[in-house]
């Protein structure tokens, strides 16, 4: 079976615009990925994550306890701290 790799945002800032007789409303929320829909993704095969936008901590501990295979951070030196 082919592997697969796939680049993906931990949060992501996103507005939701809903479009009005009268206007539209923008509504801003921030997606982030959960144990459910990280079970839904490794569902599809293969699949192997790297989840970007680790830059503190907690992140680190979330994209440990969705079982990211990497992450990247912006700061190694700062990462280095949290890995222990």
């Amino acid at each position: 079976m082919q592997e697969y790799w796939y680049a993906l945002e931990l949060n992501r800032t996103v507005d939701v615009v809903e479009k009005f007789t009268l206007g539209e409303g923008v509504s801003r929320s921030t997606l982030t990925w959960d144990k459910e829909s990280m079970g839904c993704f490794r569902s599809q095969g293969n699949s192997h994550v790297i989840l970007l936008g680790v830059n503190t901590a907690e992140d680190y501990k979330k994209a440990e306890a969705l079982q990211a295979d990497a992450v990247m951070v912006d700061s190694p030196a700062a990462a280095k701290a949290w890995a222990k």
